[in-house]
């Protein structure tokens, strides 16, 4: 209905005035029952129903005890809506509901119960808002522009926040929410499960099964993870030097009589639907620890010395545990230690694992102008760096490459970051070395040899292969090492504690 002069007029059938009738039936609570139970004989799982409310509403309780109000007076509360939503989130249809009534929020509780994403203008106690500039109800307005990323005019507005293409449920909402000028009314939201708001919208559907491996404590898997940029410290893989199923990382420690780890892999299901441990694989890559790794050396298609390969792929270890909805399990995969352990007797190699959950227990194999990673975009990737260490060591003595990762000639400045306020005493505390590999050595000597805050070691020191400098300070870097395109070779870092009274 509309307001007219002397009275109300009802507003057309035909919303965009295309000549069609977009409005079919009168908003009884019959018609409402029977249009859903005829949806839910259609809509399959992982289908999307979009049940969008702009209505008047009203409250028994100020709380939680909400309705719609409908045609000759009806009403439709909470708790029947909820019961009429059932059937589809029963066959894990995402449903998604947005209401712009007063006391919408008095839904909530009803429809998290059975499995819904939920968006209200306002509490469950308060009335909600029009516009008071423009003809539109201020919350659903606004939550309109961002799922069209633009308002009425066409005006751009940046709603996808994570820019990865689609407006979520939930950043409309948190657009929506900001952007709400009314001061008398605070719009909630739920979501059950909190993936189906993460990753529902318009131009993209929700799996009801969704296994994940997390890149940080705080990560819900939802794609880009925009909750950390340093994707290398998983808590979903760790490392154990036996087979004992204990969640712990321990660093693998190599030996003539141990040459064998086991890399651990917790696999999450962020879906609605539980995994019954079918037709899913993990795999793991390692490579060497790198300034850059390229897909080649994950992909254990890069040589060092045109013999040894930087990286490699396990065998793959079936997903056949039963993962329930919101829960996880631990995987094993044995790891038996590079080769180049045995070959370079000397000092700890760092490493990079990562693992992958696959659709078959193959790897797809290696094309240069594919992509085959993402740890940032993908939820079903994730990497640990871990440090081989070997028993016989008495002083910590790391190999890394370092690695042009461009086919073009490019220069690069090396230098060891503190994490920590405490990372920073360490050159008080031990005297640090880099040695050189004679290729890395000459590619600096290329450069013009530019360092700052670096000492040349002594030549009785120095491997007879390797050229060395001390790091003096955390500012301590050499720059414009000129790699040509696609050369790496190895340093070595070594860290040696001093007496304390020195």
């Amino acid at each position: 209905m509309r307001c007219v002069s002397g009275g109300y007029k009802s507003q057309s059938l035909d919303l965009d005035f295309d000549g069609i009738d977009e409005i079919k039936l009168a908003a009884t609570k019959t018609n409402v029952k029977s249009t859903l139970s005829t949806l839910s004989n259609k809509l399959n799982k992982d289908d999307h129903l979009f049940i969008f409310v702009i209505d008047h509403g009203g409250t028994d309780d100020y709380n939680t005890n909400s309705y719609i109000c409908l045609w000759h007076y009806e009403n439709l509360y909470d708790y029947e809506l909820a019961t009429m939503l059932e059937p589809f989130t029963a066959k894990y249809v995402n449903v998604n509901v947005v209401l712009g009534q007063c006391f919408s929020g008095g839904f909530n509780d009803n429809l998290k119960k059975v499995g819904c994403v939920v968006a209200s203008a306002s509490t469950g106690s308060e009335s909600s808002w029009s516009c008071s500039d423009i003809p539109y109800d201020e919350f659903v307005y606004h939550w309109i522009c961002a799922v069209n990323e633009a308002t009425p005019n066409k005006t751009s507005i940046k709603s996808d926040t994570d820019k990865n293409g689609r407006v979520t449920m939930e950043e409309a909402f948190n657009y929506a929410k900001v952007h709400d000028r009314v001061t008398d009314e605070h719009p909630m939201y739920t979501s059950t499960p909190i993936s189906i708001g993460e990753d529902l919208a318009f131009n993209h559907i929700v799996s009801s099964v969704d296994l994940y491996i997390k890149d940080n404590p705080e990560d819900t898997e939802k794609e880009p993870n925009t909750t950390t940029n340093e994707f290398w410290k998983s808590p979903s893989i760790w490392v154990r030097n036996q087979e004992d199923s204990i969640y712990g990382h321990q660093n693998p420690e190599y030996s003539s009589d141990h040459r064998v780890a086991f890399v651990n892999v917790r696999v999450h299901n962020r879906g609605k639907e539980d995994f019954e441990g079918e037709g899913k694989w993990i795999l793991i890559y390692w490579v060497q620890a790198s300034t850059g790794i390229t897909q080649k050396a994950w992909k254990g298609r890069e040589l060092y010395e045109n013999k040894w390969p930087t990286g490699g792929i396990l065998e793959a270890r079936p997903i056949d545990k039963k993962i329930k909805a919101g829960e996880y399990k631990d995987f094993s995969i044995d790891w038996k230690l590079p080769t180049m352990l045995k070959v370079y007797p000397e000092g700890n190699f760092h490493f990079c694992l990562l693992a992958k959950i696959m659709d078959t227990p193959y790897d797809e194999g290696y094309s240069p102008e594919k992509s085959y990673f993402d740890l940032k975009g993908s939820n079903d990737q994730a990497q640990k760096n871990v440090t081989i260490i070997r028993k016989k060591d008495t002083e910590k003595f790391f190999n890394v490459y370092v690695r042009n990762t461009s086919t073009l000639d490019k220069a690069y400045t090396l230098e060891l970051i503190p994490q920590t306020e405490a990372d920073a005493t360490l050159y008080q505390r031990a005297k640090v070395e880099m040695s050189m590999s004679p290729k890395i050595y000459d590619a600096w000597e290329r450069g013009g040899f530019k360092s700052q805050d670096i000492e040349f070691v002594s030549t009785e020191s120095n491997a007879t292969n390797l050229r060395s400098v001390k790091f003096a300070s955390p500012q301590s870097k050499l720059q414009n090492i000129s790699l040509r395109g696609d050369e790496f070779d190895i340093v070595q870092l070594k860290f040696k504690v001093l007496p304390l009274n020195a």
